[in-house]
């Protein structure tokens, strides 16, 4: 049951930065896309990791 909706979890939150990282090429500059897209990565990062340890 935990690892069930653990994995839900990741798929909705890998949802969610799909969504933002493809809202990022109406962004006027590069560069503030290169940002946004790695802090979320790391965001995303993160989130999978305290995931896992919750559930090892």
């Amino acid at each position: 049951m935990a690892v069930e909706s653990a994995i839900q979890l990741m798929l909705i939150f890998g949802i969610l930065i799909a969504a933002i990282m493809s809202s990022d090429k109406k962004s006027k500059t590069v560069l503030a896309a290169k940002r946004r897209r790695s802090y979320f990565q790391a965001e995303a990062d993160s989130f999978t990791g305290a995931i896992l340890l919750s559930i090892g």
